[in-house]
């Protein structure tokens, strides 16, 4: 077992630490391998059945930076991860010119992936290098007992399984039961939760012959197209996009997502030849996509979870579970895989101080490092349309955005030794928190209005002189 802890505990039989990790996603999975690998005994539990990386449900395309790699990597897992990297992130624009996106990524410090493949991908490697794990899937949380520290499930035949613990890591997504349970039991504990107003379909593994990424280099290229939404309705936003990612094997994924207020003008397979004509398509290859995003069902484009404490009575929540996002910065699988790194991190400096109350204190350390960070990652997926103009210029998000990512790099070619680069392209190229990030586009956002202000006042002055 190459991946377990040089530190990894032994208990006697009837004095062994139960982990419980409640869902078996990336994060979830990775959980499992972390407290493996430190020697704890781990028991997983999932509501769906054992991931098909093929299988289209609850797919979609993620994109590993150097926060969700390095995560794997530390809890002994090999990064065969960047056989195919990726090498850009392409916003074209309506009149067919394009621009490198705002993540730039460094080469081969970024991959991109299926969900489903991650997560098949990340439960064989955690059952080859930990076999002691136990997975259990088909059994739906049904609550949470933080008296007695037992988690109820339903398996698939209806009957009540009930799992003692020592530990609870909630890793089940945004609608978490373990999280709504913790409310439930704890009214300190308070959760926000917005729904986003976006809609999306997706594609996956779709044959084209289309050239859109060998310019690049040999590795994947993260496309963003324009839809075409109807101009007719006055006062709706017209906002909406198509990504295209190649495979290896050639083929794309990729999805099409726009505001729900919109999503009616979808019905009919010309409906979205329409909206994806900006694409640079053969005719009978988005006539097949088409038909192919026609007959795709429509999923709900994410959820804002904004929680007070990452932690509860011998509970830990990880993932979507303690602070959902959207895609729109591509961070939410990173940012849930980062969660263990930290974890992994407090558990050594625990264990170092004192292993027989390690556990016991995980849930608090966790909550104290991590919370800020993790909080200000939803504050910028929640602003994430303004910085892009989609909510308007009228906006002061999006000027925020402009004097970050336009002033800050003249600035920084003028005095490097002053001023640095943008931190929201960083964290595509090495560690970077989202603090930081936060603290920076503030800091922008400061500079170009005291700028402005200025500005205004040198112009009333010179009236006034003249």
């Amino acid at each position: 077992q190459l991946g377990v802890h040089s530190h990894a505990m032994e208990f006697p039989k009837d004095q062994e630490p139960v982990i419980v990790v409640v869902g078996a996603g990336p994060a979830g999975a990775l959980a499992a391998s972390a407290f493996a690998r430190h020697g704890y005994k781990v028991k997983v539990y999932e509501r769906r059945g054992r991931p098909e990386p093929d299988a289209n449900n609850h797919n979609f395309t993620i994109v590993l930076n150097n926060k969700g790699l390095g995560a794997i990597s530390a809890v002994g897992i090999p990064a065969r991860l960047l056989d195919f990297p990726l090498l850009a992130c392409v916003r074209h624009s309506p009149t067919g010119s394009f621009s490198q996106a705002f993540l730039r990524p460094r080469l081969g410090a970024a991959a991109n992936f299926e969900r489903n493949e991650l997560t098949a991908w990340l439960q064989q490697q955690a059952h080859a290098q930990y076999p002691g794990v136990e997975w259990h899937f088909e059994h739906r949380c049904m609550g949470v007992d933080f008296e007695t520290r037992t988690a109820l499930f339903k398996d698939a035949n209806d009957a009540v399984v009930s799992v003692p613990y020592t530990l609870l890591i909630a890793a089940d997504g945004a609608s978490s039961v373990v999280r709504e349970s913790l409310v439930a039991h704890q009214p300190s504990f308070q959760v926000s939760r917005k729904e986003a107003p976006l809609v999306y379909k997706r594609f996956q593994k779709f044959k084209c012959d289309a050239d859109l990424s060998s310019k690049y280099g040999q590795g994947a290229v993260l496309n963003f197209y324009p839809v075409a939404i109807p101009s007719a309705l006055k006062g709706q936003p017209k906002w909406g996009f198509v990504t295209l990612v190649n495979h290896k094997e050639g083929t794309f994924s990729g999805g099409l997502s726009v505001y729900t207020s919109v999503q009616h003008l979808f019905n009919t397979p010309e409906d979205y030849e329409a909206a994806i004509r900006l694409m640079p398509l053969p005719q009978d290859v988005r006539q097949r996509l088409a038909a192919t995003l026609h007959s795709a069902p429509w999923s709900w484009g994410g959820t804002w979870v904004r929680c007070s404490a990452l932690h509860g009575p011998a509970a830990i929540l990880v993932g979507d579970a303690a602070h959902s996002v959207t895609p729109s910065l591509g961070q939410g699988c990173n940012c849930a895989l980062e969660d263990v790194t930290v974890l992994q991190q407090q558990l050594d400096a625990l264990l170092a101080l004192n292993p027989a109350t390690a556990l016991q204190e995980l849930p608090a350390a966790f909550t104290r490092v991590r919370l800020a960070d993790v909080h200000a990652l939803v504050w910028l997926d929640e602003h994430a349309r303004a910085f892009r103009g989609q909510m308007g210029v009228a906006n002061r998000y999006f000027w925020m955005y402009m004097a970050h990512m336009h002033c800050r790099p003249l600035l920084h070619a003028l005095a490097p030794g002053l001023v640095e680069r943008p931190a929201l392209q960083r964290v595509w190229e090495g560690p970077c928190a989202y603090t930081h990030i936060k603290e920076q586009l503030l800091q922008d956002g400061q500079m170009l209005a005291y700028a402005a202000g200025l500005t205004l006042a040198a112009a009333v002055a010179a009236g006034a002189l003249a």
